[in-house]
C-alpha cells in the first residue's frame, strides 16, 4: 500500500499520448454515421435537399423568392 493515499502501489505506467481514445472516437462516429442504413438514408436525404436548393438558387430564374432554401 502507498502510505500517502492508502491505495495499492501501481506499476509505473508508460508515457501515453494526451488523448489516447481520439482515433477510437472518430472511428466510432464514422461507423455510426456511415455504417447504419438509417443514417445513410438520412444523409442521402439531406444531401439531396441541399443539392436541390443550390441548383434552384443558381440555375433557375424566379420572378420572386423561392422557398426551396427553407
Amino acid at each position: 500500500m502507498d502510505a500517502d493515499n492508502g491505495r495499492p502501489d501501481r506499476p509505473p505506467q508508460p508515457d501515453r499520448p494526451a488523448q489516447p481514445h481520439r482515433p477510437d472516437r472518430l472511428r466510432g462516429l464514422v461507423r455510426l454515421a456511415f455504417g447504419n442504413p438509417v443514417s445513410l438514408g438520412y444523409l442521402a436525404l439531406v444531401i439531396a435537399a441541399v443539392a436541390f436548393a443550390v441548383v434552384d438558387e443558381l440555375a433557375v430564374h424566379h420572378p420572386d423568392a423561392s422557398f426551396s432554401g427553407v
